[in-house]
């Protein structure tokens, strides 16, 4: 794993962070499951007792480790801001809107249900044409940063509609509640938490206004809202 420890006591904020790879099963490291709702266990609690790492185990300079971190999360934002996901997602709601049936027709004949697919695929293929015309860009100019942070807003936030939709639309058949619909409720609750992943909505927004539209802290030093 890696773990960003202050080894600078005296440096300010960001400043005397340093960037540790830790043997995960060495001596003095104990992880513990995190049972989660969806009885899956994706997390862990993490205690150190006495735990050492080498010191050639270190990522960077000594005291610089949050330069480290921000190419980590951009990687990490970019990932979570990937089409695939989304577009695979979209492909299994249509199949679930033709299997489910509400009132005895088929759930994509509802109408508000297809006035919201509809929607959904419209977002999808403006985020797809979006990414083209980016990612045709020189590399070199643009700022990676925010480039990497309005997809990933966007898709988590996009992935959360497509899941909540499935979950309504599920939600009217509880007889058959197993297999691939239940699948539906644990993506919804999964959705839940990529807003928050590779850092939350808001600070995608923040980090959007000041390094993107140049838009001022405001006066208590708090980041300018987007």
């Amino acid at each position: 794993m890696f773990c960003l420890v202050r080894t600078e006591q005296d440096a300010l904020k960001h400043q005397g962070i340093s960037y540790l790879l830790v043997g995960i099963r060495q001596p003095g490291v104990t992880v513990r499951p995190l049972v989660q709702m969806t009885r899956q266990k994706e997390f862990n609690e993490v205690f150190f007792d006495n735990a050492e790492t080498p010191v050639d185990m270190l990522v960077g300079e000594r005291g610089k480790g949050w330069n480290v971190t921000r190419s980590t999360l951009k990687h990490e934002r970019s990932g979570l801001g990937g089409l695939t996901w989304s577009l695979s997602m979209f492909r299994d709601l249509v199949k679930l809107a033709k299997e489910v049936e509400i009132d005895g027709r088929p759930a994509i004949a509802d109408p508000k249900i297809r006035e919201e697919l509809a929607a959904i695929n419209g977002e999808l293929m403006s985020l797809t044409y979006s990414t083209y015309r980016a990612t045709s860009h020189d590399v070199h100019e643009r700022e990676v940063g925010w480039f990497a942070t309005m997809p990933k807003i966007y898709m988590t936030e996009l992935a959360g509609r497509i899941a909540k939709l499935a979950r309504d639309i599920v939600e009217n058949d509880f007889v058959d509640m197993g297999g691939d619909k239940l699948k539906w409720i644990e993506r919804f609750m999964i959705s839940l938490s990529m807003s928050i992943a590779g850092g939350t909505s808001n600070i995608q927004r923040n980090i959007i206004a000041e390094r993107s539209l140049g838009l001022p802290r405001d006066r208590h030093g708090e980041r300018a809202p987007a």
